[in-house]
């Protein structure tokens, strides 16, 4: 039998189903896999369970670990900003604690992507050398420089993270990373502080790996734009070009513009139709869809950019919106997130 392919999810009851689809594009599309799967599991149901293991079943191993002693001391206690109101991401950080001892490499999931492709080479890559490997996120330098991110490292996007987890046990990886998110806070708290923490260490993967929305919905020279850097290089044309037409893992980040899958107003149809392919064979197929991802002023502010990006040139669109009202609106969503 092949060498395992450990993955790794991490999950709360409220975001079980995404993260259940996930797994089961996982499994579909790598059956030439060995595969083991840990879940992070925190105050998960006895049916989501099930509905875990339903999927699974005789495709995979699977195992859930229960985090939520973890979260509630080194997270919670510390006062720590929640994600969406969740706090299941930050198990990422005792990653190298709670999995076996013999497992030396892992691939981190978010519970927000799909695969939509093989992922052997992901099983197969030597990153001894390297912490951990991820594909590059769309930010510019300026935007590293508000993070305290020296303009020659660059900056990544932790939704998809190939983990080595010798490294990891040897550096105490999990805390330093968890240190320095109390010492410098940000609106993305710990996939700043991985790119601080590890900087010169991580190996880049393709961006077909992680393809978010935003290289879905805009062009390359919009990307170009919104990722400037000055130093270090973006991906090319041809890897942008690749990553849109063929992904193999796609992320549904919480972007405002294109929404998410599993709500009724997403802006994303493309990624929303690779999602339901999905979805519709899952056990939660009969789950009803939320209405609209945003309320209040967000839903109006979101009504009005998504109607400015089909009529202007996206040029045009790219400074106005996302190089000038994006900024004030993520600094004042961080603002009123610490206040709960």
């Amino acid at each position: 039998m092949t060498e395992k392919f450990n993955i790794v999810y991490a999950s709360d009851d409220s975001f079980a189903m995404q993260t259940g689809v996930s797994l089961l594009s996982l499994l579909k599309n790598n059956k030439d896999l060995n595969i083991c799967v840990y879940i992070l599991a925190n105050e998960i149901s006895e049916n989501n369970k099930i509905n875990f293991e339903e999927i699974a079943k005789g495709k995979a191993e699977l195992h859930f670990i229960d985090v939520s002693k973890f979260l509630n001391e080194k997270i919670k206690n510390q006062g720590l900003v929640s994600y969406a109101n969740a706090f299941a991401p930050y198990s990422r950080l005792c990653i190298a604690e709670v999995l076996p001892a013999e497992v030396s490499k892992v691939l981190y999931l978010d519970g927000d992507t799909v695969v939509n492709g093989s992922l052997a080479e992901l099983a197969q890559m030597d990153i001894k050398d390297y912490s951990c490997a991820m594909a590059k996120d769309v930010r510019s330098e300026k935007y590293k420089k508000k993070i305290n991110l020296e303009n020659i490292y660059e900056y990544y996007n932790s939704g998809v993270i190939l983990i080595n987890l010798d490294f990891w046990r040897e550096h105490n990886t999990g805390n330093a990373i968890l240190n320095d998110i109390l010492n410098f806070p940000t609106i993305y708290p710990d996939q700043s502080a991985f790119c601080r923490v590890l900087k010169g260490t991580i190996r880049t993967l393709q961006l077909t790996y992680n393809t978010t929305p935003i290289v879905r919905l805009y062009n390359n020279k919009s990307i170009y734009s919104i990722a400037y850097r000055s130093e270090t290089p973006f991906y090319s044309e041809q890897e942008l070009n690749e990553a849109r037409e063929n992904p193999k893992i796609l992320h549904y980040t919480n972007y405002y513009l294109s929404g998410r899958p599993w709500f009724k107003d997403c802006f994303d149809s493309k990624g929303s139709q690779i999602w339901f392919s999905f979805f519709c064979d899952s056990p939660w197929a009969n789950y009803a869809m939320h209405k609209k991802q945003n309320k209040g002023y967000m839903w109006i502010y979101v009504k009005i950019t998504r109607i400015l990006f089909k009529i202007l040139p996206q040029r045009l669109f790219v400074v106005l919106i996302v190089n000038f009202l994006e900024k004030i609106l993520r600094t004042i969503q961080y603002k009123v997130s610490k206040l709960w």
